[in-house]
């Protein structure tokens, strides 16, 4: 895929890889496929949903291919506050 190909030239197995506009979770379960790190964040409920569904599914593959795969966790950062600037 595209992102696999972006993931590869732009960093080695045990860097980080931050997307946060994570939308679907791809560039985060590439990064778990590639034994990068990753941080993925979202404002959207259904995002956050859609890329937890993607990750698990990633792990599932590595998992049954025989491959590491590390735990990932879920944080709710609490509501932020947008302040206009006039």
């Amino acid at each position: 895929s595209l992102l696999e190909r972006i993931v590869k030239a732009s960093s080695n197995e045990g860097d980080l890889v931050a997307d946060f506009f994570v939308g679907s979770g791809t560039t985060a379960a590439v990064a778990e496929k590639l034994g990068r790190k990753w941080i993925a964040t979202d404002l959207g409920k259904f995002a956050i949903h859609t890329t937890r569904k993607r990750l698990i599914g990633a792990q599932r593959e590595l998992k049954a291919s025989g491959k590491p795969f590390r735990a990932f966790e879920v944080l709710n950062l609490g509501r932020y506050e947008r302040q206009a600037y006039l």
